[in-house]
This record gives C-alpha cells, sequence and structure tokens, in this order.
C-alpha cells in the first residue's frame, strides 16, 4: 500500500496526466489504486483461482471526467472508448506475458 505512479495518455489527441497511489494490496488477491492527481479515478485488479494453472483477471476503472456536460459527452465520445483499448491492451499483454 501506498505506492504511487504517474501514469499520461491521449485520448483523441487531449493528453491527461495524473498520479494514482496503491490503496488496497492483498497478496495473491489483487491490489485496488485511486488518483491523488488528475481525474478522479478508481482502479481494481482481481485474480480469482479457477483450477489449477488456471486464474481470471478481472479489471474495474471508475473515473470521472472533469467538467459536468461536456464532459459527459467527452467521456462517451472520446475517453471510454481510449480506456477501454487500454484495457483491452493491457489485458491481452498481460495474458501474452503469463501463457508464453
Amino acid at each position: 500500500d501506498g505506492a504511487r505512479f504517474a501514469y499520461a495518455l491521449k485520448a483523441a489527441g487531449v493528453e491527461m496526466k495524473g498520479e494514482l497511489e496503491v490503496s488496497g494490496w492483498e497478496e495473491g488477491k489483487g491490489w485496488r489504486m485511486a488518483s491523488v492527481k488528475g481525474m478522479k479515478t478508481n482502479v481494481h485488479w482481481l485474480f480469482e483461482p479457477l483450477a489449477e494453472n488456471r486464474s481470471r483477471l478481472t479489471f474495474v476503472t471508475e473515473y470521472e471526467v472533469p467538467g459536468s456536460f461536456l464532459g459527459a459527452i467527452a467521456d462517451k465520445l472520446l475517453v471510454e472508448r481510449t480506456n477501454e483499448a487500454n484495457a483491452e491492451k493491457s489485458l491481452q499483454n498481460i495474458k501474452r506475458l503469463v501463457e508464453g
């Protein structure tokens, strides 16, 4: 708990930066992170054993795009798609690394 890291990403050419802090770490089970700078964000990685040599990795992210009405539009048009694509890439990279 307490580890922090900075991030930067682009959504439709708009750069967003922030900092996340690990707020919950459970050895072998997963971790949670919450934003301390930038867009309000909560992230949860959860590992569930399924059978011998098999696990399920679940990734959940919640965030709020700044601004009320315009923020909601930007979220639907830009940020949500970028986040989904980035999450899918991350999960595929993890799968590739774990499975070889």
